[in-house]
């Protein structure tokens, strides 16, 4: 199902010492989980990096190859050195077919809104949305056209073109993103009124 291959070897032994070697080889330590079970592997490191290109992403299915079988999988979690930000450990969670899975998907808003042109301000509320869907349907991204968006109206996840098989953790009304009056407008909005009660 993954269309990113990568190459995967089970560990037989692990602990610090032993993560730190295989880093030293261009090894990455990682776990493969699947319904309470787990597995010890490592990845190529260099090769990881070139799937992900620094990107890693939670909607994402790839295929690892261990020991001449093929497991659909997605990253689950990832650690960074903090300092270098380089990958030093990857929780996959293995992808069964047919099964649901509860996973984060990016939401990318695409347009230019009518309400940002009459001199509204933009704002996004939520960059992602927490999801469970089949694996065949799970999209990389969730892209929101924002077009028609006026002033004081919002972008609600009721209002998402997803895969039938999508179901949201947040609630239909929850606010995506909305178009509000920019602030200096609203400033002078106030004032005029100010002015308007003195004069009454």
């Amino acid at each position: 199902m993954g269309t990113l291959m990568l190459k995967a070897e089970k560990r037989a032994v692990t602990g610090k010492n032993n993560n730190r070697r295989l880093r030293v080889n261009g090894m990455t330590p990682a776990i493969m989980y699947s319904h309470g079970t787990a597995e010890t592997l490592s990845v190529n490191t260099k090769e990881f990096g070139t799937l992900f290109k620094g990107h890693i992403s939670e909607s994402v299915i790839l295929t690892l190859s261990l020991d001449g079988t093929e497991h659909d999988a997605i990253v689950k979690d990832y650690q960074c050195n903090p300092i270098s930000g380089e990958v030093i450990h990857l929780d996959f969670f293995k992808v069964t077919a047919g099964e649901k899975i509860h996973t984060i998907i990016p939401l990318e808003f695409v347009g230019s809104s009518v309400g940002v042109k009459k001199g509204g301000v933009f704002e996004p509320v939520e960059r992602e949305v927490e999801v469970e869907v089949l694996p065949r349907e799970l999209p990389e991204k969730i892209v929101v056209d924002v077009t028609n968006l006026e002033i004081g109206e919002s972008v609600h996840i009721s209002d998402l073109k997803v895969p039938e098989s999508m179901t949201f953790k947040q609630d239909a009304d929850h606010v995506l993103a909305h178009v509000i009056i920019a602030r200096s407008a609203a400033a002078d909005d106030e004032e005029d009124a100010e002015e308007e009660s003195e004069t009454v």
